[in-house]
């Protein structure tokens, strides 16, 4: 006979009442048929709230870093994480190392994000990560995602761009957090949106952003309830 189990004391009964509490709590913990909260808000940036929080952004690094994520949408961590070797500023290409399974790739710098970093990494030259840590008492050599994040939120504040639209619904024991319209990711939605309107083709916009689904990409293409009135107005105006 082999080891006992740890809940071979449990009779038949308690185990089958063990087995349901616990798909219950599975249940509990990963639905997905509630809608979420923010509905059809538009979690990107106006373009004029993106040149006003860029007036107020100060420090020199995570302005670079934001211009990479406004120009190219990559998330801040695949940014945060970008090694010299896969930037080649003689070819003006970068390659984005995705995460979450997305699709690698090589992408094209256009003048505003390759001078932004040209002038970054000839200033910081003799370096293994474009973006290295603040402090050498950080667990990673590259410069701290959540330490990017406090600049922008400090950052979106001053700018008076600190909306928030709800509350976050935490485990018992926490409290509820404010769930802001802008935040990190919002460079992404505004640049995958951007790209579509721009061509109006959605496998672009998949591809330069990485999405192996294309599903994906469809949720950060927001339409507001004025564009969709006008295009019907455009539409039946020519019928």
């Amino acid at each position: 006979m082999g080891e006992s189990l740890a809940l071979d004391h449990l009779s038949k009964g308690e185990l089958e009442e063990l087995s349901k509490r616990i798909t219950a709590e599975k249940q509990r913990r990963y639905r997905r048929t509630r809608e979420p909260k923010y509905g059809n808000l538009n979690k990107g940036f106006t373009h004029h709230e993106r040149d006003v929080f860029f007036a107020h952004l100060e420090h020199p690094k995570v302005r670079t870093i934001c211009t990479v994520m406004k120009c190219l949408g990559p998330r801040i961590s695949e940014v945060c994480k970008l090694r010299r070797e896969y930037v080649d500023l003689d070819q003006r290409r970068i390659w984005i190392r995705r995460g979450k399974g997305s699709r690698h790739g090589w992408m094209y710098l256009h003048d505003e994000v390759y001078e932004s970093l040209r002038s970054w990494m000839t200033q910081h030259p003799h370096q293994e990560w474009v973006f290295p840590a603040e402090s050498s008492m950080n667990k990673q050599p590259y410069v701290s995602a959540a330490w990017v994040r406090k600049i922008i939120r400090n950052t979106r504040k001053k700018a008076g761009l600190d909306f928030h639209y709800d509350q976050s619904e935490e485990p018992v024991g926490r409290s509820p957090r404010k769930l802001y319209r802008l935040t990190s990711h919002s460079f992404r939605y505004t640049f995958i949106k951007d790209v579509y309107r721009t061509t109006g083709d959605l496998l672009i916009a998949q591809r330069l952003a990485g999405h192996v689904n294309i599903r994906n990409t469809e949720r950060y293409v927001f339409t507001s309830q004025e564009e969709l009135d006008e295009a019907l107005i455009k539409t039946f105006a020519h019928n």
